[in-house]
């Protein structure tokens, strides 16, 4: 292959690329996406407090003043990342020991929460 043809595909690679970063939001990290799906809805940034991984993706659990929230990550195109669900927060009752909340996305469920009673103690944080 030519030089001239080489230059040709690449720049052809390369604006496919763009083209797809920028209308389907794919990024290079999960934390981006996580971030620019923060941002898309006026919320945050928050400080995240545990990641799982699962099947395609990540849920990132994370705080943010009074509220928490449960963001979904997708493995899109073989290593880029996109957000799934809209990460919306709940606020956090301090009357309740325990406050839990649950959410749909895609036909699968979530149920995150934070423990408020000092007295619970989970050795497992991740129930399945």
């Amino acid at each position: 292959m030519n030089r001239k043809k080489k230059v040709v595909r690449n720049i052809v690679i390369l604006i496919i690329l763009s083209i797809l970063t920028f209308t389907r939001g794919i990024y290079l990290t999960p934390l981006a996406a996580h971030k620019a799906s923060e941002r898309s809805i006026h919320y945050g940034p928050s400080k995240v407090v545990h990641i799982e991984d699962f099947d395609g993706g990540k849920y990132i659990l994370c705080k943010y003043d009074k509220w928490i929230s449960c963001n979904t990550i997708n493995r899109s195109l073989f290593f880029f990342w996109t957000f799934g669900n809209q990460v919306t927060g709940i606020e956090v009752d301090k009357d309740k020991p325990l406050d839990v909340t649950w959410s749909n996305s895609y036909g699968s469920y979530k149920l995150y929460g934070i423990v408020n009673d000092k007295n619970i103690n989970f050795t497992n944080r991740i129930l399945r």
